[in-house]
């Protein structure tokens, strides 16, 4: 459970540097398009919110949080194995994305982690 809290808090980490950086750009730098730069600025901020609280869910021991990690790790393998091909390609940051992704997966499924991540756990309020 430790492994599986630490990563889910490194890749809101992550993503939250992802978030500065991009604002650190807009203000410095002039956009192709401004629309287009605020909308993926949003939509990191969201990912990072969403990750957050998958995070914060793994600390209290929900159970939704099973669906949520393994739905977000599909969303980084998907753009994993985009960082493996195409002209702009770098296989170091596919590696990057893909090996936490598969050992969260992991985890997630692991009959330890489903246990701990039970009613028994922090859902128990909500079920009685």
């Amino acid at each position: 459970m430790v492994l599986l809290r630490t990563l889910l808090f490194a890749e809101a980490a992550l993503l939250a540097a992802a978030v500065l950086w991009l604002v650190f750009e807009l203000l410095t730098e002039q956009p192709a398009s401004l629309v287009s730069a605020l909308v993926i600025l949003a939509l990191t901020v969201v990912a990072f919110a969403f990750v957050v609280a998958i995070a914060v869910g793994a600390l209290r021991r929900q159970s939704w949080i099973r669906g949520a990690g393994i739905g977000w790790q599909l969303m980084q393998i998907a753009v994993a194995a985009g960082c493996f091909q195409g002209t702009y390609a770098n296989p170091a940051a596919g590696w990057a994305l893909l090996a936490p992704s598969l050992v969260v997966i992991v985890l997630l499924l692991a009959p330890g982690i489903r246990n701990q991540l039970g009613a028994s756990g922090g859902d128990a309020e909500a079920l009685a």
